[in-house]
C-alpha cells in the first residue's frame, strides 16, 4: 500500500477452488491440493466474501474480483 501512488491499483493473481456444487475430477483434485497446502504448510485460503471482509480492515477502498476464463485477479485500489 505504501509504495502505490494515490488511486494506485494492486493486482493479485488468484487461485479459487471450483464450486463444490459442481464436482468434477479437476475440482476434486484442486480441493485436495488446497487441503494439503493448508495442513502441510500452514497455509489458509479465503473464499470471495472472506477475502473482501479481510480487505475491509486495510487501507484499500475498492476490492474487485475479475474473472476471465480460468484466470482470476483481485484489483485493490488505494484510497485517493
Amino acid at each position: 500500500h505504501s509504495v502505490l501512488k494515490e488511486n494506485g491499483v494492486l493486482i493479485l493473481g488468484e487461485s479459487i477452488v471450483p464450486s463444490l456444487h459442481e464436482q468434477t475430477k479437476d475440482s476434486r483434485l484442486f480441493e485436495v491440493m488446497h487441503k494439503w497446502l493448508e495442513v502441510g504448510f500452514g497455509s489458509s485460503f479465503y473464499n470471495e466474501s472472506q477475502f473482501k471482509d479481510f480487505v475491509k480492515d486495510t487501507k484499500f477502498n475498492t476490492t474487485e474480483l475479475v474473472r476471465g476464463g480460468s484466470s482470476y485477479f483481485w484489483l485493490l485500489q488505494k484510497n485517493g
